[in-house]
């Protein structure tokens, strides 16, 4: 007869001392497995039986615990549970040494280091090392949410999602940042902030400043260099962040470049005027040929004619930009205008070979190496 002593993961609540706990011993006995149970010796031809037998000791709760007053279906059930209040760890790991104060506990520990994952999913084939964590899993295919917030009511496919959203209305932030003492109130958002502590290792040549990352670096040194690599297509300025660009962009798109000539109402976009002007339409005596658009004075037909030409004969002496009309160049001449009074009161050093100007000599010079065949 071999026998094979096996851990009962129906019964056993893990992690908790107070949950009942059962040792089944399976024993090969003529070509037949039978399995007796751990607390009252009694011997079944299936394990099927054997749970059946186990959920009928369950709903009767004999041994009370004279600590704590709780009540367990089973003798072994609150033998370790007295453990809680002993402190006992009995059941010790032969590979790291740590203990437990059930047997149960220490099955599940072993899979640990032996990589077992007996427990598989039927529908994605994921395997797991214990059977609650296939319980916990599975609600990702069913949807099921069986966690509920008392306060909004919201539901959670987990417990411990629940535990974490609960915090967000009591306040409570129990994680700890070791380095400056800022509280957290999940231990995945310490994770993250930690990051900050451990990681500024790139450092900043001209001024001493710790990044957590090479490309924060980098743009704080065009803060020093003056580098503006970010060009906007429509009014070709330059910016040292992408994310400035992205906000002149925006800016720039709800700004109103188009004059409705009979009303001198202003359009952000060309389509929007040519509706517009369709309502001035009537009794004008100069129409356009291209999109019957008609105009009171010849001279406004003249205008709206080079919008389908292309024409753009009115230029911007400081970067060449060319403009339809030229209250459009006036217009734009305020961007150079505002930049070089800026430039000129925050920015007075003045790179000679391609004109950046820098609020500090020590700037100049640092930027100057970007330009090292004019070094003398």
């Amino acid at each position: 007869m071999v026998q094979a002593t096996t851990h009962n993961d129906n019964e056993h609540s893990h992690g908790d001392g107070g949950g009942s706990e059962l040792m089944t011993t399976a024993s090969a006995f003529n070509g037949k497995t039978i399995y007796k149970c751990g607390d009252c010796e009694l011997s079944f031809g299936s394990m099927r039986d054997l749970n059946k037998h186990v959920r009928n000791l369950s709903t009767e709760k004999p041994y009370q615990c004279d600590v704590c007053e709780k009540y367990f279906p089973m003798l072994r059930s609150i033998k370790n549970h007295m453990r809680i209040h002993t402190g006992e760890r009995p059941f010790q790991c032969t590979l790291c040494q740590k203990s437990y104060s059930n047997s149960g506990d220490l099955s599940y520990h072993k899979r640990l280091h032996t990589g077992e994952r007996p427990w598989k999913c039927d529908v994605c084939g994921k395997s797991f090392t214990f059977l609650p964590k296939l319980k916990s899993h599975m609600r990702v295919h069913t949807g099921e949410k069986p966690f509920q917030c008392e306060v909004c009511l919201k539901f959670f496919a987990q417990a411990s999602q629940l535990k974490n959203h609960v915090r967000i209305h009591t306040g409570e932030k129990p994680y700890q940042c070791d380095v400056c003492k800022k509280s957290f109130a999940t231990s995945t958002t310490l994770k993250q902030h930690t990051i900050i502590h451990k990681e500024k290792q790139y450092k900043c040549d001209v001024c001493g400043k710790y990044f957590a990352r090479p490309h924060y670096l980098n743009n704080h040194m065009r803060m020093h260099t003056g580098e503006t690599p970010f060009q906007c297509d429509v009014c070709q300025m330059t910016f040292t962040l992408k994310s400035h660009l992205e906000k002149h962009m925006k800016l720039l798109s709800e700004e109103k470049h188009y004059q409705c000539n009979v009303c001198k109402e202003y359009f952000s976009e060309l389509a929007i005027i040519k509706t517009h002007v369709k309502k001035h339409a009537k009794n004008k005596g100069h129409p356009c040929d291209v999109c019957e658009m008609s105009f009171t004075k010849r001279s406004d037909l003249i205008n709206h004619k080079k919008t389908h030409t292309g024409e753009k004969p009115h230029p911007c002496n400081v970067c060449g930009k060319h403009f339809l009309r030229k209250s459009y160049v006036k217009k734009h001449m305020r961007i150079h205008t505002e930049e070089k009074e800026k430039n000129f009161k925050k920015k007075p050093y003045k790179c000679d070979v391609c004109g950046m100007c820098f609020s500090h000599e020590g700037y100049l010079y640092f930027h100057m190496r970007s330009h090292p065949e004019e070094k003398s």
